[in-house]
């Protein structure tokens, strides 16, 4: 019963080794010719890796290098590439550079319109004996005072209002950007008024150089931390810098520490300069007399 399989079986079998007896005798002969003429050299070859493996056990843990080589490349360069995942949450968003750079050019701007009104307007009074006589000195004070807080009112209206509607610059809170603007150009008003009050032409000297100042040290449009060590140690005692930070705030998002901080810096200042003023003005030109004589000798201020 069985014998008609089996005899069909090794047909079969004899017509594959009869198929495949002609690639046997090759893979034989391809052996025979790598044991006669490569196997020297393989083994010799394989003594020396042998030899260096035994000598890299010493300082290097194979079953690592076997784990690293067995590693994805892809998956690795990937990771290496880019190792952390960052999910970016915008907190103070400003959308552009220009509305970013809005704070510190507009307190620029508060100073330089003070500085330059202060060179067009006088801060004397130019009054008959009669009328020396019903004002005193610290009533013209404050009567030029008033006359210098009322422009400085209209300039920063003024330039808050054309960089939100002209220029279409980006402001988070615009009713308190424009509180902030009238803030700092009566504190800057202040400072120069009182420093021409008193020093008259050499007054305006001083107010360029501490424009000068603060355009270097108020950590404007790059952080004062890539400026050198003197404009870093200058920067906290500039009103300057309060300014741009306090403008900032409003264009930003306000966070009330740090607005809060520069309200009361420029409110300090403000304060300040007001009082040695009220307090100097009259005795100005007896005690800066003779340095505003050899100004006006030397024909130069």
């Amino acid at each position: 019963n069985d014998l008609p399989g089996i005899e069909s079986d090794i047909e079969d079998t004899m017509k594959m080794v009869n198929e495949k007896a002609p690639l046997l005798e090759k893979a034989l002969e391809s052996a025979t010719e790598l044991i006669e003429n490569d196997w020297p050299n393989i083994k010799e070859s394989i003594g020396k890796a042998s030899d260096l493996i035994r000598k890299g056990q010493e300082d290097i843990d194979l079953k690592e290098v076997i784990k690293f080589l067995k590693s994805d490349a892809n998956k690795e360069s990937d990771f290496i590439a880019s190792p952390v995942k960052l999910k970016q949450t915008d907190v103070y968003p400003v959308p552009n550079y220009g509305s970013a750079s809005t704070p510190f050019y507009t307190a620029l701007c508060l100073w330089v319109g003070a500085v330059l009104f202060s060179s067009i307007a006088s801060t004397k009074f130019h009054l008959s004996e009669r009328q020396q006589k019903i004002y005193s000195k610290r009533e013209q004070f404050l009567a030029r005072m008033m006359t210098f807080l009322t422009v400085g009112f209209f300039q920063a209206t003024i330039v808050v209002l054309g960089n939100q509607w002209l220029l279409g610059a980006y402001t988070k809170n615009p009713v308190w950007n424009l509180l902030f603007a009238l803030l700092i150009d009566f504190a800057f008003m202040m400072m120069v008024y009182v420093l021409v009050a008193l020093f008259d032409n050499l007054g305006k000297g001083i107010a360029i150089i501490i424009l000068v100042l603060s355009i270097s040290a108020g950590g404007g449009n790059f952080p004062i931390e890539m400026s050198g060590p003197f404009f870093r140690a200058i920067n906290p005692y500039i009103p300057f810098t309060h300014a741009v930070n306090l403008l900032r705030e409003s264009v930003g998002g306000i966070y009330w520490p740090n607005a809060l901080k520069a309200i009361a810096i420029l409110i300090s200042v403000t304060i300040g300069f007001f009082v040695a003023g009220y307090i100097l003005y009259p005795k100005a030109e007896r005690l800066f007399m003779k340095v505003n004589e050899k100004l006006k000798n030397g024909h130069i201020l």
